[in-house]
């Protein structure tokens, strides 16, 4: 069995309870005799209150003195907020001047990299009447009458690569062994 709670017994010993809940409470403290008697306490209380009650001087306003006292509460808040040191709480940074910080702390780094001296590349010579040709066999040089090629030929993929100082790069996979050849030829 469920019991209502201490509340709900206090306000149904007042009759201070809508008329469903009245109902509902009312017959369950007739067949439970622990709520029946929690009940029964806090009527008698009740009535042993009104009769204190009569002890208090006449004209007493309720409502006055229940402002009067939310005043003084209030008052006492405030001024001792106004005491109060400020609470530091340890350990707890502020993330923004954090993220400001480091972000021009990046932006420094990132332009003194990108603008450190980069080396050059070697200057390629250049000798009248060498070629230098992919063609689909592999990587062709001739110079004069002569030419010497390196071959591919066993390769599915070749991935050719040209630069601007004559560099001819030749990469691929030979189908039978599985290994990588890359060959470079520039033209001196």
């Amino acid at each position: 069995m469920r019991h209502p709670s201490q509340t709900d017994l206090a306000l149904f010993a007042g009759q201070e309870l809508g008329i469903l809940s009245r109902w509902r409470l009312g017959r369950h403290t007739r067949v439970c005799p622990q709520c029946r008697r929690q009940t029964e306490a806090f009527r008698r209380d009740r009535f042993a209150l009104l009769d204190t009650a009569a002890d208090l001087p006449s004209g007493l306003q309720w409502g006055r003195l229940a402002a009067e006292m939310r005043a003084n509460i209030h008052l006492g808040l405030a001024a001792g907020e106004c005491v109060a040191a400020p609470v530091s709480r340890p350990g707890v940074w502020h993330w923004r001047p954090a993220l400001a910080f480091s972000s021009a702390v990046l932006l420094v780094v990132m332009g003194w990299w990108l603008n450190l001296p980069q080396p050059k590349a070697p200057e390629v010579a250049r000798v009248e009447g060498v070629e230098v040709e992919a063609t689909s066999s592999g990587i062709e040089i001739k110079q004069d009458d002569r030419a010497l090629t390196l071959l591919s030929s066993r390769a599915d993929d070749v991935t050719l690569s040209v630069n601007t100082q004559g560099v001819l790069r030749a990469r691929y996979v030979d189908r039978d062994t599985g290994h990588v050849t890359i060959n470079n030829v520039y033209a001196q």
